[in-house]
């Protein structure tokens, strides 16, 4: 297939503390690398330490920006930053890389990813970014279940349904997150991926969960095992 150049898409809300950590892994590990940030209503101090940083690092391949001013959560936000890819006249198969902004998922292994997406030959895949290192007891357990769930639906899942790093074109991420929200979306993407027996590949990503901020919980299980399992 034509290789396109990929985009990294970082959705963030409020992730003033770890935002300028991001953005400069990104630019140690791929500054080459296209970016679009998406600051779902943000009340912190994240605009302007965006604004801040691409003052001091003028000449990187920023694409857009996108301030949201009513919070969707994080399927909405990325959702807007896709609709504005499209908008900018971004083709349906150019590659986006999803990335969360709260630093958990460690940049470096950006470069691996990027190398994997060149060597497909598939216009239709899924990348999953397996987290290795320690996890949370409950997102370990949120992970079995849903795997299970799907499991039970299709023959073979990714081991890391629950991951925060994720890469396909950008029509299938649209179809993808239709419907989807909240902790849903990631689980909305790899079954959309199973459905239709697309590719699906996987990078390992070094990860470091923090203990406090925006946490799947008992809540959240019932909505992603319904996703699951529709």
């Amino acid at each position: 297939m034509p290789i396109l150049q990929p985009i990294l898409l970082i959705p963030a809300h409020n992730e003033a503390s770890t935002l300028p950590t991001v953005l400069a892994r990104w630019c140690a590990h791929a500054p080459n690398t296209p970016l679009c940030l998406v600051l779902d209503q943000c009340i912190d101090d994240s605009a302007k330490q965006t604004d801040a940083f691409f003052e001091q690092h003028q000449g990187l391949p920023l694409q857009v920006i996108c301030t949201v001013p009513h919070h969707n959560g994080k399927t909405g936000a990325i959702l807007q930053g896709a609709w504005a890819l499209l908008q900018r006249g971004y083709p349906h198969d150019t590659p986006i890389v999803l990335w969360d902004a709260d630093g958990e998922y460690d940049l470096a292994a950006l470069p691996e990813i990027l190398s994997t997406l060149s060597a497909l030959t598939s216009t239709q895949y899924l990348l999953s970014g397996i987290r290795t290192g320690s996890r949370l007891k409950r997102s370990i357990l949120a992970n079995s279940l849903v795997r299970q769930v799907l499991r039970y639906r299709f023959s073979e899942t990714p081991d890391d349904i629950l991951t925060g790093v994720h890469a396909m074109p950008l029509i299938a991420l649209l179809l993808g997150l239709q419907g989807a929200s909240r902790f849903t979306m990631e689980t909305a993407l790899v079954r959309h991926a199973l459905r239709n027996e697309i590719q699906q590949v996987t990078v390992p990503v070094p990860y470091h969960p923090r203990l406090e901020g925006k946490k799947i919980s008992a809540w959240d299980l019932p909505g992603i095992l319904w996703v699951a399992a529709r």
